[in-house]
């Protein structure tokens, strides 16, 4: 794992503020504050692009301060806002000699290993998410609630339209902070600018100074302009060979009547040297706070979408409501008929569609009678319909439906509860392609057998977890409870599908013995007895088999 895996963040140490034209020269001027009363009300809308060789990034959104009950010394807010990132290649079509992308590996203009924007901990780039902020009228941030981070060294997202502002309201000062850029989890792109860290985390620290100056440069009635420039430094890279720069300058306007940001609009660069290799990262950071006209869209359109949202819930839950009343139905004596006469076919283009025809019922008072069929249905040697009818004969008989549920959660990927039945001691205790509860990684799981190995390890593939396989201890594997169906034949008295070794042929029928290497069967259809040579069949009929031959017999039957 190198060091450009890791997540790197942005620590304020220490804030010096240096202010230059004293208060009597600015007292005639408006004030330099934050101000917020309950209700408050500003939305922003952001425009960040980053080029990294000819990838070009831009990260658009809006982004809403709610002010909620506080003091003047105090402000609160509710922040909700992220960014949308989009990605386009200027990149020429590629002509030449060697393969494709040479030059280089993707993402960061051939800077190797550093993560680009996403990932874990990006939360500024996914889902909305509220963030309290609570500030002081300078804009000293004293609590954040809630993540909005940005990549590359940007910060929170709710914080990026907050300044430190001078104690005076002078027009131009300069911020000073000495600031640690921390490390602390692989696989995160930069995450940077955080103000309250976990002092428990694991870190790697690298010292570094940043200063921030502004200078006003217009006035247009309540609205200030400032000339805003930013300078990150760290001292020469030690032993890592690694260094962060920033700089940039742009423009910020304050609107002094309302009390809060208007615009910034900023370019920096970020540079990074890896030893001898320089990487530099051109970014442009701008946002507006929506007023007037643009206002009024803007909420015009966030109603239409509340409009249209609740139109589709309304429709759904018309559809939902009218999906139950149907199932809800009881069957009428024509559709029974057919069902029923469905359900003692052995054709599968009659069963498999009666028995899906009752799984959309969900009837208040099930028909005994077709709970009845469906019971003698569960019988059959085939699996995959036994578990099709199961689930059928859940939504007709109450009684049957625990047992169908336990074997859903045994056919998904779910956690299970402690299955409190034997562990298995010896591998001749199981079969292949039977299911069992095991205990991997801290919980229970369900699990098929595929393979004996040595060591007393058993090759298992998890239920429900796209083909997941392991091999694990034979102590961590517990039988499955009773209730579960098992897609191999556990029990030599009931009757399964025996299949030849060779070509499609098959015989369904209850195994009887196994003698000098001849398997002895009663077939179910004729129920006749049949001897067939055991290397005749499959290698898994034939341990089946074995296995039944060496139960001891019941001398009650």
């Amino acid at each position: 794992m190198t060091r450009y895996q890791k997540l790197f963040a942005l620590i304020v140490l220490t804030g010096i503020v240096v202010a230059r034209l004293p208060l009597s020269a600015v007292a005639q001027e408006p004030p330099l504050c934050y101000r917020a009363k309950a209700g408050d009300h500003h939305i922003l809308q952001y425009d960040v692009t980053a080029t990294d060789g000819n990838i070009v990034t831009t990260m658009t959104g809006d982004g809403s301060y709610k002010s909620t009950a506080g003091t003047p010394e105090n402000l609160q807010f509710v922040y909700l806002g992220n960014l949308v990132k989009k990605e386009k290649n200027n990149a020429p079509p590629r002509r030449g000699f060697g393969p494709p992308g040479f030059g280089g590996p993707p993402g960061f203009g051939g800077f190797p290993g550093l993560p680009g924007f996403g990932g874990g901990g990006i939360t500024g780039l996914t889902q909305r998410i509220p963030n309290d902020l609570t500030m002081s009228p300078r804009g000293a941030v004293t609590k954040l609630r809630g993540t909005s981070q940005l990549p590359f060294l940007l910060g929170n997202l709710s914080l990026l339209a907050i300044e430190t502002l001078p104690e005076a309201g002078e027009r131009e000062w300069t911020l000073k902070n000495n600031i640690s850029i921390t490390q602390e989890s692989e696989r995160s792109p930069f995450r940077p600018r955080l103000p309250f860290e976990n002092p428990d985390a694991e870190k790697e620290a690298d010292a570094a100074s940043e200063i921030t100056t502004y200078k006003l440069i217009k006035q247009d009635g309540p609205l200030l302009s400032f000339h805003k420039t930013y300078k990150l430094n760290q001292p020469p890279a030690g032993e890592n060979g690694q260094r962060f720069e920033i700089s940039g300058e742009g423009t910020w306007v304050f609107n002094t009547e309302i009390g809060f940001s208007e615009s910034l609009d900023f370019k920096q660069t970020l540079e990074i040297t890896q030893q001898n290799s320089l990487t530099k990262l051109p970014m442009t950071i701008k946002y507006h706070r929506l007023s007037g006209q643009e206002l009024e869209s803007y909420l015009a359109g966030l109603q239409r979408q509340a409009d249209e949202m609740k139109k589709h819930q309304a429709d759904r839950e018309g559809k939902e409501s009218e999906k139950k009343r149907l199932a809800e139905m009881p069957l009428d004596a024509r559709e029974k008929t057919e069902l029923l006469a469905a359900l003692k076919s052995s054709a599968p283009q009659q069963l498999q569609p009666a028995l899906a025809r009752l799984k959309e019922k969900s009837p208040k008072d099930p028909d005994r009678e077709v709970a009845a069929a469906l019971s003698e249905l569960m019988t059959n040697s085939e699996y995959e319909l036994r578990m099709s009818v199961s689930e059928a004969l859940a939504k007709w008989d109450s009684a049957h439906r625990p047992t169908w549920e336990l074997n859903a959660k045994y056919n998904s990927r779910a956690w299970l509860d402690d299955p409190r039945t034997a562990a298995v001691k010896r591998a001749d205790e199981l079969m292949i392609k039977q299911i069992v509860c095991t205990h991997y990684r801290g919980s229970w799981r369900a699990a098929q057998v595929l393979e004996f190995q040595a060591d007393n390890k058993v090759l298992v593939e998890f239920r429900g977890d796209n083909g997941h396989k392991d091999s694990i201890p034979l102590t961590a594997i517990h039988l499955a409870p009773e209730e579960i169906d098992q897609p191999v034949a556990l029990d030599p008295r009931k009757p399964r599908i025996w299949r030849a070794a060779q070509g499609n042929f098959k015989v369904e029928a209850v195994f009887v013995s196994l003698s000098d290497g001849k398997i002895t069967l009663k077939r179910t259809d004729t129920g006749k007895e049949i001897t067939v040579p055991a290397d005749k069949l499959r290698a898994e009929d034939r341990q089946i088999a074995e296995r039944f031959g060496n139960q001891p017999k019941d001398p009650f039957q």
